[in-house]
């Protein structure tokens, strides 16, 4: 059963997902328990898209290298 209290902790549990570039809201949001791989972030305010992973609220941009491989950047 839902009270109160238990909707205020889920509510805590979730964020949005932010451009890594701007650093604006996107139209993603996510909860601690969430696991995204290879998922193609965009931004609607600067209208960038970005390959990231998430993983416990950390989002990760991936980047391509110029030969097609795709090498992971640091977690931001």
């Amino acid at each position: 059963m839902l009270t109160l209290r238990n909707m205020e902790k889920a509510k805590e549990e979730e964020r949005w997902v932010l451009c890594p570039s701007c650093g604006s809201k996107t139209r993603v949001k996510i909860r601690k328990d969430t696991v995204i791989e290879k998922f193609p972030l965009f931004c609607p305010k600067c209208k960038k898209e970005f390959l990231i992973n998430i993983r416990e609220f950390e989002l990760e941009v991936i980047t391509e290298k110029k030969e097609g491989e795709i090498a992971e950047s640091q977690d931001i």
